[in-house]
């Protein structure tokens, strides 16, 4: 099975479109998938990244991967946010002691 996966790669970047100069390959399609989350992309780098995801079953997963990450770590930070954390002062008199002691050792 992962032999097939494997030449099924293969295959697909043989198939390597062409346009402009730019060959439609993995890398820069997930490059823009990633970048896509930051900020919209212009229409050549959209077209780009569409006709790569017609004939790549990989990267159309890596897409839909990706798109949970970002889901979930925008989920993350937001409850991380919410959630204000405190110390009290015995505390963080330690921990400054504990940093005064590694940086003496230094």
């Amino acid at each position: 099975m992962f032999a097939k996966e494997l030449d099924m790669k293969k295959w697909i970047n043989n198939l390597r479109l062409k346009a402009n100069g730019q060959k439609y390959t993995c890398r820069r399609a997930t490059y823009f998938i990633e970048k896509r989350h930051e900020k919209a992309l212009n229409i050549n780098d959209l077209t780009e990244l569409y006709m790569h995801l017609i004939i790549c079953p990989f990267c159309r997963l890596y897409r839909i991967q990706s798109a949970m990450i970002h889901k979930m770590l925008r989920k993350i930070i937001r409850t991380e946010s919410a959630n204000t954390v405190t110390m009290n002062g015995d505390v963080k008199v330690q921990l400054q002691h504990m940093i005064d002691e590694k940086n003496r050792n230094i």
